[in-house]
């Protein structure tokens, strides 16, 4: 027998939450980078791994968090004359 597959609004629920957990895993360690940034020696300020630092910790996860929110309260069609 045929495995049904999840309705399209439950696979967009679904992929939301994934999403914000992904997000919520990125910000912690862009926070622990930052961490790393702030504790890097005098000698390091202005060097390559600074500059990577830098670019992580600069990185606007709350807009993406801002997107994920707003794909979550999308109101989904429901099809056939149901909407």
């Amino acid at each position: 027998m045929a495995k049904r597959m999840k309705s399209r609004p439950k696979r967009w629920l679904d992929a939301c939450e994934r999403a914000s957990a992904a997000l919520e895993e990125l910000e912690e360690l862009r926070q622990e980078y930052e961490e790393w940034r702030g504790n890097l020696p005098e000698n390091l300020e202005a060097s390559a791994i600074a500059e990577k630092l830098d670019e992580v910790v600069d990185l606007d996860i709350e807009s993406a968090r801002g997107l994920v929110d707003e794909a979550e309260g999308v109101e989904l069609p429901r099809g056939f004359g149901n909407d």
